[in-house]
């Protein structure tokens, strides 16, 4: 049985049923398009007719002599029947009948229909009334679809899933990039079902769907600057969304609606990626104007936030207090840090420099103790300044803080080394001899023949780094480190440090004496060698 010849069974039912007279008056509308000549039912066939004048009416009345039919005709001429008296009143229950949206819907999704009641709902319902059956198809048949299960299926069958499936980040990036042009009732809809398929975010989104070309931009450059953590913010940090918290569709508490804005504007900028930019530069200005500069600091979102809380900790470091690692922590997980990969290097080191530098000076009176004070301290602080520099050839900011910074760093080295090169002076020869240090013409016989002792068939490969500052042998260390395929087998200690040997290279430190002393076991041109 075709879907007219349903709806027309229907409309019978809803007439008191099949006679074997009569005639019913129907208007014609969605699903009546393609008209059976006849419809057979148990006390007879119905003819079927479709006219279009009063005239028309009558003359098909007169030809019938009362055998059952069912007349179909537009809205004016059943308008213009109603001012017939005879007519309707000889007509299936004195008048002329109409589908409603549901009967339709229930005939051709085959199964009940309620809550298409809004007359939006009701003209996207039938305009895709062919799609609403094939979306209901690709799903469980329900015993019932209620407004919400219809809601769905129209936003599905009008605007597409990705409504539905995509998270309100993703969607409101899409339509920022791209505002909807929608017709006046898909809009409606889409806003009425935001709510529902979202929650709270869902909210924001239907009530930038209002305005798309003006509100969805807001949504993200407001949202952008409510990431600052500060208790309270004026006014114009909020924009239009002061006034939106309190009316349909948001109605929320500004404090819920402030995280959440914040949450759902973090999350697009991340989907919108390098297309952010103007909607940054645009909610930085909104900054600059209306916030604090320690208020601002405090974003994760705003560019400017994190440029004003590097000078901040550039100029902290230029006046000797230590950037914490909380701080390096806090830039390295800000939305701009990936803009500004060079800014951050110079930080990270300057930060290193100045932790070192809040350490007391404190020098050691032993030799082997202030060796291993360099291993520990003094060499990662030349490391750090290397670094910094390195990072300064990259970047046009902060030259005269880290200049500061290295300044007290190369003063504060100076004096370390002053202090070493002062205990040489005072004993050279017992230094080299001291228990617990390796002088560098005894590495045989102290490091390498213990181990042929215990394994005498023990193969031994000796790298010599000629020129390379202990600070840039841990560089490499460090470099080797993070290559898994290459163990480099080191432990820590008792203390849970990983160090070089103590070792102390033998005067002057040129090359060729070097050398001598590693491969010879002995100082070349040594006046005490005969002795020992």
């Amino acid at each position: 049985m075709s879907a007219a010849q349903l709806l027309l069974r229907r409309l019978l039912d809803q007439a008191g049923g099949v006679t074997e007279t009569g005639y019913l008056l129907v208007i014609d509308g969605e699903g009546l398009e393609n008209l059976p000549d006849q419809m057979p039912t148990p006390k007879g066939a119905y003819g079927v007719h479709r006219i279009t004048t009063e005239l028309g009416l009558r003359h098909l009345l007169w030809k019938a002599k009362g055998a059952p039919l069912i007349a179909v005709m537009p809205e004016d001429v059943a308008r213009r029947i109603q001012k017939a008296p005879d007519l309707l009143r000889r007509a299936r229950n004195q008048r002329v009948h109409a589908l409603s949206v549901n009967d339709v819907l229930e005939v051709v999704l085959g199964v009940r229909v309620v809550g298409a009641d809004a007359p939006y709902m009701q003209q996207l319902a039938l305009e895709n009334v062919d799609k609403l059956g094939v979306a209901l198809s690709h799903r469980t048949l329900p015993t019932v679809v209620d407004r919400k299960l219809l809601t769905e299926l129209l936003v599905d069958v009008s605007v597409g899933e990705q409504v539905r499936t995509r998270s309100p980040a993703q969607l409101l990036a899409a339509w920022v990039a791209e505002p909807p042009r929608w017709s006046p009732n898909i809009s409606q809809l889409v806003r009425d079902a935001m709510p529902t398929l979202h929650g709270d975010e869902g909210r924001l989104l239907s009530w930038a769907l209002a305005e798309p070309e003006v509100r969805l931009r807001e949504l993200v450059v407001h949202g952008a600057v409510l990431t600052v953590e500060a208790p309270d913010l004026p006014k114009p940090a909020w924009g239009s969304l002061w006034k939106a918290a309190t009316e349909p569709p948001i109605e929320m508490d500004r404090r819920i609606l402030r995280r959440t804005v914040a949450r759902l504007a973090e999350e697009t900028l991340s989907a919108l990626g390098d297309g952010a930019a103007t909607l940054l530069s645009e909610a930085d200005r909104i900054g600059r104007e209306c916030l604090t500069p320690t208020q601002l600091q405090t974003s994760r979102v705003l560019p400017l936030a994190f440029s004003d809380r590097c000078h901040s900790l550039a100029q902290q470091a230029a006046a000797g207090k230590p950037i914490s690692a909380a701080d390096i922590a806090w830039l390295a997980g800000h939305r701009a840090a990936r803009m500004h990969r060079a800014d951050l290097a110079v930080l990270e080191a300057m930060a290193r420099i100045s932790r070192y530098l809040d350490q007391p000076f404190s020098p050691k009176t032993e030799l082997l103790d202030q060796v291993r004070d360099y291993q520990r301290g003094g060499a990662f602080a030349d490391l750090a300044m290397l670094q910094l520099r390195r990072a300064l050839a990259s970047s046009v900011h902060y030259h005269i803080e880290a200049n500061k910074v290295i300044a007290a760093c190369r003063e504060r080295r100076d004096r370390e080394n002053r202090h070493f090169a002062e205990g040489l002076a005072a004993g050279y020869e017992a230094a080299l001899h001291r228990d617990g240090l390796t002088p560098l013409h005894r590495l045989w016989k102290r490091t390498v023949a213990p181990i042929w002792q215990s394994e005498p068939n023990a193969r031994l490969f000796l790298v010599v780094l000629d020129g390379c500052s202990y600070p840039v042998f841990l560089e490499l260390l460090h470099a080797l480190s993070q290559d898994n395929t290459f163990p480099l087998g080191m432990k820590p200690d008792v203390d849970g440090r990983v160090a070089g040997l103590p070792a102390l290279s033998p005067l002057p430190t040129v090359t060729s004496h070097a050398r001598g002393a590693i491969f010879l076991g002995e100082l070349p041109n040594d006046p005490l060698v005969a002795e020992t």
